[in-house]
């Protein structure tokens, strides 16, 4: 008898069909994988970045500039004018506050211009066109350079120490009736006219070998060889002349006077006097 259970079984599937998805998955995961390793070497030849550090390039040490030569500097005169990092031309007053006392200012002193960095000098000098300069004394004292050009030693800013030429007059202004010295309105009491002077503000020196034209309490005299040295301990200047000229004894301090004396930033200042050698 036969058995009827075996004519119900289903018949299994064919071998060819799993076959055909087995090859299609791995020709996919093959395609897949070419696509990633093409991918991959257009990386790796892709440029580098600017600035990427490679180990194999050599350090090359930097050159600083050369100082620019006059012929330079008079072709970029225009751009110099224009530069707002020189705004100081014409500019203010530049003050320097005193060390022991920060609220008083012991300098200032102003230019028409100014060359930081003259050719033949060290660090710390510069050459200035048309300077005025005041420095506080004791006991209220105020003394003033100006002239056509000075070299001066400001290594921290300060006016310590340089040569004044051209016109130079320099002048010593007394505090009156206990208010301190004002030189944009008062008289001199000490005037000294000269050609070229040095200075040195941390010793109080002033010296003069040319011929100069000097006045203080009624006195004038003329000659060359000038020394003169401010005394901070009895508010007095100590005066050494080699040769001596002519001494004239004026009537009166206001002999002095000779006008106004002209800025030479902001022009001429209303009040104050400037000494003239007598005629």
């Amino acid at each position: 008898m036969t058995n009827p259970m075996r004519n119900e079984l289903p018949s299994p599937p064919p071998v060819r069909r799993q076959r055909r998805v087995r090859i299609m998955l791995v020709a996919a995961c093959t395609l897949v994988g070419l696509m990633l390793l093409v991918v991959l070497m257009r990386i790796d030849d892709a440029p580098a970045p600017d600035g990427a550090n490679d180990p194999g390039t050599p350090v090359v040490d930097l050159i600083a500039p050369e100082r620019l030569t006059d012929d330079e500097r008079l072709s970029a005169g225009d751009d110099l004018e224009a530069s707002p990092n020189l705004a100081m031309r014409r500019g203010g007053w530049i003050q320097v506050a005193d060390k022991t006392d920060p609220g008083r200012v012991a300098q200032r002193y102003r230019f028409e211009a100014l060359d930081p960095n003259p050719t033949g000098l060290g660090a710390g000098w510069a050459r200035m066109e048309r300077p005025i300069a005041e420095f506080s004394l004791s006991g209220d004292r105020i003394l003033t350079m100006r002239g056509d050009e000075a070299l001066v030693n400001m290594p921290s800013g300060a006016l310590e120490s340089g040569t004044i030429t051209g016109n130079v007059l320099i002048s010593i202004f007394d505090p009156i009736d206990g208010h301190p010295a004002d030189p944009q309105t008062q008289t001199p009491g000490f005037v000294l006219l000269t050609e070229h002077a040095v200075f040195d503000s941390l010793s109080g020196e002033i010296i003069c070998d040319s011929e100069m034209y000097a006045a203080t309490n009624g006195i004038e005299f003329t000659g060359d060889g000038l020394s003169a040295y401010l005394n901070d301990q009895d508010d007095r200047v100590r005066l050494t002349i080699d040769h001596v000229d002519t001494i004239r004894f004026a009537q009166s301090p206001a002999t002095l006077v000779a006008g106004p004396v002209a800025d030479p930033v902001a022009g001429p200042v209303t009040g104050a006097g400037a000494a003239a050698p007598p005629a």
